[in-house]
């Protein structure tokens, strides 16, 4: 009986490599599902930050009393915030001169750069936007786009707010 006790104890070969078998299938089924969980939520947090920037370049314009733009790349790949150097139009008399735009400074004038694979395109074509003294912002509609997977940032619906939205909260 002490020899019988002894043998039933442990588990076999084949009872560990079952579980391992068992273990590695639902491993492998649920990668994709976590990878495409991450890929959304990575989406998600470059469309948050695009609209704190937004926001900071919105309330930098009120505070300052100056206009405030943000600048993209030439591939929409970065970002950054700029604020007027002086106006051409006081040092020339011109009325038609434009203003020359510097980077802030400090950590909200750094490049910000998106994720690898998530496009940035705006609705109307033109990259330009400005926030102004009186918290006015330019009206655009910014995608974010990542395979078919979109998150919208708006400034289209309510005056001098930012929002933020999926494909499925088309009422903004």
């Amino acid at each position: 009986m002490n020899q019988t006790d002894k043998r039933n104890r442990g588990f076999t070969l084949i009872e560990i490599l079952l579980v391992v078998v068992i273990m590695a299938v639902i491993a492998v089924l649920a990668v994709p599902n976590f990878s495409r969980t991450y890929a959304g939520i990575e989406l998600r947090k470059a469309a948050d930050d695009l609209a704190y920037r937004m926001r900071y370049a919105q309330s930098y314009a009120i505070t300052k009393n100056t206009r405030a733009r943000l600048e993209f790349d030439p591939l929409f790949t970065q970002y950054w915030l700029t604020r007027p150097t002086g106006s051409l139009r006081e040092q020339s008399g011109d009325d038609t001169a434009q203003d020359t735009f510097e980077r802030l400074t400090g950590r909200l004038g750094q490049s910000i750069s998106l994720p690898r694979e998530v496009r940035l395109s705006f609705e109307d074509g033109d990259p330009s936007l400005f926030f102004y003294p009186d918290g006015t912002i330019d009206k655009r509609r910014i995608s974010l786009c990542r395979g078919e997977d979109c998150v919208f940032v708006s400034t289209q619906k309510q005056r001098g707010h930012v929002h933020v939205f999926k494909e499925s909260d088309e009422s903004f």
